[in-house]
């Protein structure tokens, strides 16, 4: 397959992954059923370039602010309900680590406590470093 390119909105910043070499966009195992990543495959075509975009625009636009707290200011911004804020959270913090450790796009910046849980929490902000381009 040829390279994805996604796009992460207004940020200039423009990873490039592979979806078929195992890097970037590996959502499930080579030991899963064929449903599953047929599913993943899906995932990975659709959902995740978007949830990676809007995860990514967030960081961007709110530096220093916790997982928690960037999902409440999208869901505000969304007009979204308690359960789907809540759900939106948990999107945050699986493509945040994505965003960190695959794409390199953003970082890890000091811990504070958190306006929306109460607890010590990773702040993020976007990374000077552009990320590689997985090779196969």
């Amino acid at each position: 397959m040829g390279q994805q390119q996604f796009t992460f909105l207004d940020s200039g910043y423009t990873p490039k992954a592979k979806a078929d070499a195992g890097c970037s966009l590996t959502l499930s195992r080579a030991t899963d059923p064929q449903t599953s990543r047929q599913a993943a495959g899906q995932l990975a075509e659709n959902a995740l370039a978007g949830q990676l975009a809007r995860v990514y625009d967030h960081v961007s636009r709110f530096p220093d602010h916790t997982s928690a707290e960037l999902a409440s200011i999208d869901a505000s911004e969304s007009g979204l309900d308690d359960r789907a804020a809540a759900d939106l959270r948990h999107t945050y913090a699986r493509r945040m680590s994505q965003l960190r450790d695959r794409e390199k796009a953003i970082v890890a910046a000091p811990a504070r406590v958190c306006k929306q849980t109460g607890r010590k929490a990773l702040t993020w902000r976007t990374s000077t470093v552009e990320a590689p381009v997985c090779e196969e």
